[in-house]
């Protein structure tokens, strides 16, 4: 009988990307964690080794942390771009798929809480300050601005409005397919975004628990959330 687990577990090691992952853990990190190789680059593209990459986590093991990993089978794998010229900060285990693409500015931010786990193609254009709370889950397809980037005027030429505003995502979020989080986006913890769904402000004064889709956003159902315990079960893994 074929042991399909082992094929799969040497298909994601020969994916791994050696020379870049340990140029960029020894690069980046202080030399007791990199020498556990923390981070697992698969087929980058443009990872740079400008920025601040830190791990702020009490325990640190082997692969905690993947850019790039083949999340969805039905999407070519072709690695990642991040271009960070500002600060990465890592809080425990984390996971960006392919052809997904970050980028963090000079005075830019970016946080990821324990256990988030990003599928394929996400954009993440950080001037200011995204963070994610522990245990999200971002789908396919999903864009994260925290800046307008084109600025707009009045009629005598005064500017309006605010350059950047901070997008604070909570614990437990899952962020579906399509969705367009911009500038000023604050989420309660326990909350599902629907498909093609647009954030811009803050909905922490909505219910935890809850539902939201619509645009503009309206809260559909209660009482449910996703459990990303259940992404292990025996019901995703006879898919």
């Amino acid at each position: 009988m074929t042991d399909w687990s082992l094929i799969k577990k040497l298909k994601r090691f020969w994916c791994i990307s050696w020379i870049k992952t340990i140029l960029f853990c020894f690069y980046h990190l202080p030399f007791k964690q990199a020498c556990k190789i923390p981070i697992l680059i698969y087929r980058g593209e443009g990872l740079g080794l400008k920025g601040k990459i830190e791990i702020d986590s009490e325990k640190i093991w082997f692969g905690m942390i993947q850019l790039g990993y083949r999340w969805i089978p039905v999407a070519p794998f072709s690695g990642m771009i991040l271009t960070n010229r500002g600060k990465i900060i890592f809080k425990g285990k984390c996971s960006i798929g392919n052809a997904s693409s970050i980028r963090v500015h000079k005075n830019g931010c970016l946080i990821f809480g324990n256990n988030v786990v990003c599928t394929h193609k996400m954009i993440i254009d950080c001037y200011q300050h995204i963070e994610f709370k522990d245990n999200c889950r971002v789908a396919w397809n999903v864009t994260f601005m925290d800046s307008s980037q084109h600025r707009l005027k009045n009629k005598e030429g005064q500017y309006v409005g605010s350059d950047f505003k901070p997008i604070i995502i909570g614990k437990n979020n899952w962020i579906a397919t399509g969705c367009l989080v911009l500038k000023g986006s604050k989420t309660n913890d326990y909350t599902i975004f629907a498909a093609n769904s647009i954030l811009n402000k803050d909905y922490t004064g909505f219910p935890m628990y809850c539902l939201m889709a619509g645009i503009p956003l309206e809260v559909k159902k209660e009482g449910i959330w996703r459990d990303v315990d259940d992404d292990g079960t025996e019901f995703f893994a006879s898919l």
